[in-house]
């Protein structure tokens, strides 16, 4: 899967600090369980809202001064149409001009308005809290 990369400014504080966006197309994931990919889409609202959107909202001027270090990024993150922001424990690393970024963060489904499913009378269920793990790669070019 291949996120659309944009840069943005975020005018917190009367500053204009550079932001980094990811648009990710929810149809491009792909499931470990085919038989569950409809629900996964419902669940996250597909047909309405096609893109999870995730943006890096720490100015880039503190991300080169501790990169290669274990760090909190502030995030946002936009699911089904709801932005919930977090501040992310994770790992900021040069390597050549790429700037990779890799994390984990537990979210709740229902901080963004969606119930988690349950099938075959409560057999098989998705919990509300689950972990996310990431990784991204980010390449700047002009």
């Amino acid at each position: 899967m291949t996120p659309v990369l944009t840069r943005g400014d975020n005018d917190s504080k009367g500053a204009e600090d550079e932001r980094i966006d990811f648009k990710i197309p929810v149809h491009q994931f792909k499931p470990g369980n085919p038989r569950m990919y409809d629900d996964f889409l419902s669940l996250l609202k597909a047909e309405e809202f096609p893109y999870i959107m995730i943006s890096l909202l720490s100015d880039n001027s503190n991300r080169e001064r501790k990169s290669g270090i274990s760090r909190n990024e502030r995030i946002a993150v936009t699911i089904a149409g709801v932005r919930r922001e977090y501040t992310v424990d994770c790992t900021l690393a040069h390597c050549n001009e790429d700037l990779v970024l890799n994390g984990m963060q537990k979210v709740r489904l229902t901080d963004f308005g969606l119930i988690p499913p349950v099938r075959l009378s409560g057999i098989v269920k998705v919990e509300n809290e689950i972990n996310v793990r990431f990784g991204f790669i980010v390449n700047f070019t002009d």
